[in-house]
């Protein structure tokens, strides 16, 4: 009788321990504090450009409209905050076909001795903070043809610029992608278009208040500054046909997409 008693003792014991170590909340996973997905109120829209309206692919830290007539995405949607930008995650060193394009992605070797660089879309830089979240942008579906000189260079300091604005403010919405392709210039077995230029369109919303501004600029390669390619949104909207941020208030939508906001102009200036 004692012995069972001691035995039960020793198996409740033994599971208080394990309980303790199993459920006792530990420090928070990085990711929870992320939003992980893109509000649809700032999807592009559009009726008029040719496969604009394409599948909606919605991976875990960005979303796409995926253009099958040039084998890349019509625009890339994401938010971008501080806490993504810290990490370890390590780079992968190819791209692999995109398991959530129904039509199937482009693939790596499309691009492969074509002269043009995998550009990223979603950039990885972005999603430092978790190893899948920087796998998903190694995707062949959030790649565009782009000029070596241009992707390493000036899409590159544009990239970081914005990385430094989401420091500074605290989070950012961002949309990018190809603007207009070079008629009958492809690449790779599923033809892949080459675009003519690029663009990326960034908001900035905290409360009540809203700032815009937007880059357009030709895929290749520059010695100008950032800044010097910053344009009002709608001048953007002009070149692409898509309507960005088209479900704020009218008043909201006209009053920031008509000139860069000061916010980004005070910074460019730094």
């Amino acid at each position: 009788m004692n012995t069972l008693i001691t035995n039960t003792i020793i198996v409740f014991g033994t599971l208080i321990i394990l309980w303790k170590v199993d459920f006792t909340p530990g420090t928070p996973d990085t990711k929870t504090s992320i939003k992980d997905s893109v509000p649809e109120e700032y999807y592009p829209f559009s009726n008029s450009v040719k496969g604009s309206d394409g599948e909606i692919v919605k991976h875990t830290y960005f979303t796409f409209s995926y253009n099958e007539t040039y084998e890349q995405p019509a625009w890339v949607a994401y938010m971008l905050t501080p806490e993504m930008l810290s990490g370890d995650a390590k780079r992968k060193s190819r791209f692999i076909i995109d398991p959530l394009v129904k039509t199937g992605s482009a693939s790596h070797d499309d691009y492969t001795n074509s002269g043009f660089d995998r550009g990223h879309l979603m950039p990885a830089a972005t999603c430092n903070f978790d190893q899948n979240a920087k796998d998903e942008t190694f995707y062949a579906s959030n790649i565009s043809p782009q000029v070596p000189g241009f992707n390493r260079g000036i899409w590159k300091e544009i990239e970081e610029k914005v990385r430094s604005w989401t420091n500074e403010f605290g989070h950012l919405y961002v949309v990018t992608g190809p603007a207009n392709f070079i008629p009958d210039s492809v690449i790779g077995e599923n033809r892949v278009g080459v675009p003519e230029s690029f663009y990326k369109v960034i908001l900035y919303k905290k409360g009540s208040e809203y700032s815009s501004a937007g880059f357009l600029l030709k895929n290749e390669k520059s010695n100008l500054e950032p800044e010097d390619f910053l344009i009002p949104v709608d001048s953007v909207e002009k070149v692409t046909g898509l309507d960005f941020f088209w479900e704020l208030q009218d008043s909201i939508e006209e009053s920031i997409e008509h000139s860069v906001s000061g916010k980004f102009l005070s910074t460019s200036a730094k």
